[in-house]
């Protein structure tokens, strides 16, 4: 089992918070990854499915967010933070 990312779901939220307008997932994946937001090691970045590991994560927590009611997904992959609609 892979290691997890420490402060993902703090990242997506300051990117959604960030952006007024809906996301597709993988534009959040590459501003967290190429911002720093958070540390992703050369093991979270291993193909899985024909995408990098951390991808998988990062869906995982904005479904978690969804579930919790802070992000809304608006289609298909496309997110927005709740209190920006």
């Amino acid at each position: 089992m892979r290691e997890r990312i420490v402060g993902l779901t703090d990242a997506i939220r300051q990117v959604l918070k960030k952006h007024d307008h809906p996301m597709w997932w993988k534009d959040i994946c590459d501003e967290i990854k190429y911002s720093g937001m958070v540390s992703i090691t050369p093991e979270q970045e291993e193909q899985t499915y024909d995408q990098p590991n951390f991808h998988h994560s990062v869906r995982k927590r904005l479904s978690e967010l969804v579930r919790r009611g802070e992000t809304i997904r608006v289609s298909r992959g496309v997110y927005q933070r709740r209190s920006s609609i």
